[in-house]
This record gives structure tokens, C-alpha cells and sequence, in this order.
């Protein structure tokens, strides 16, 4: 049986651009460790084997193994880990796809690419950006979510309940200010039903 890896080999003319998406997440881990236990940060990349289907598919491997601690991390929470620990880990990963991320530009800077690899290498790219918002929208959430419990434990159930109400009244003044006057007219222009 071929490994994931294998089956997405740039090399290869009859791959796939969707080939990456047909495994699950967790196959791809090449590791299982502890929740909330640091691995040593991605090496460098071979440069030697610059643009070969070696060195994508090492970044294929890397990116595939940040994903999964990703979403490992997101799946524990701060259930298991400690919010600073968990934005620690997530920080460190947002780094490690910065270097996927630049090893790929390299390689898309290649003027020997075909289509079908220069495909491939940017669907890699747009993973990795998907993955760093990912990261970085679950640090924020965590972060928030911790201040809210310390909040609540610090005041009274109403004086949180209004505090609640002042904060969707804030994001409803955002959804406003944020519509340009095309989408405001198309509101009032809208019947009222009682």
C-alpha cells in the first residue's frame, strides 16, 4: 500500500491536486506524543534536493503533522493544557508553517515547474495560510475564553449579565458601521411585517 506521501508525489503526471484531501487527518500524523508536550521545531529543509518531489513531499509531510497538533490542541483545549502553554504551542507552530510557507515560495519560484506541480505547491501554500489563521483564531478564542471564567469568578451573575448585553450591543455597532450605503439602502428598502 502506497503512504499518503507517496500517492501525492509531485513527479508523478497522474496525481491528483485533490490527493492531499483524501486521507484523514490523523493518518498523516507521523508522531503521536502527549497533548501539550513540545516536539524539537521543523529542521531545515533540504536544500539540496531544492524542487525535487523529495522536498515537497517533506513539506507535505510537515504541513500534515503541524494540522494534526493543530487540531489536537484545539480538540484538548484548555480543558488539559494551560492557556498560556496552549498559546505557546500555537505559537510555535504558526512558526514552524512560516518556514513551510517560505521553503514553498521558493520552490514556486522555479521557472521548470509544470502546471500541475505549480498547482500542488500553491494548495500547499493556501494551507499553510488557512492553518496560521486557524492557529492564531484559536489562541484568540482560548484567551478570551480564559478571561471570561476569570471575569465571571470576580463579579456578581447580573453585573457579567450586563456586561454580556454591552458587549452585543458593541457587535451590533460593528455589524452597522461595517455595511457600506448599498447594503443600508437594501435594509430599508426592506417591508416591514409585523
Amino acid at each position: 500500500m502506497a503512504s499518503p506521501v507517496d500517492e501525492y508525489h509531485l513527479d508523478r503526471p497522474q496525481d491528483d491536486i485533490d490527493s492531499v484531501d483524501d486521507y484523514s487527518i490523523e493518518d498523516r500524523a507521523s508522531s503521536r506524543r502527549p497533548v501539550g508536550v513540545r516536539e524539537a521545531s521543523l529542521g531545515p529543509i533540504d536544500v539540496e534536493n531544492a524542487g525535487t518531489g523529495g522536498d515537497a513531499s517533506d513539506l507535505l509531510i510537515a504541513i500534515v503533522t503541524i494540522e494534526s497538533r493543530i487540531l489536537r490542541l484545539v480538540r484538548h483545549g484548555a480543558c488539559d493544557i494551560p492557556v498560556d502553554n496552549l498559546a505557546g504551542e500555537l505559537s510555535l507552530l504558526s512558526r514552524d508553517l512560516g518556514r513551510c510557507y517560505r521553503r514553498l515560495s521558493d520552490l514556486r519560484d522555479r521557472r521548470d515547474l509544470t502546471f500541475k506541480t505549480q498547482r500542488k505547491l500553491e494548495r500547499l501554500q493556501e494551507q499553510c495560510i488557512w492553518l496560521y489563521r486557524k492557529a492564531h483564531r484559536e489562541v484568540a478564542f482560548f484567551k478570551k475564553l480564559d478571561l471570561e471564567t476569570r471575569l465571571r469568578s470576580l463579579i456578581s451573575g447580573d453585573a457579567f449579565d450586563v456586561y454580556q448585553q454591552l458587549l452585543c450591543a458593541e457587535d451590533d455597532e460593528r455589524r452597522l458601521a461595517a455595511r457600506d450605503d448599498t447594503a443600508l439602502a437594501a435594509l430599508l428598502a426592506e417591508p416591514e411585517f409585523p
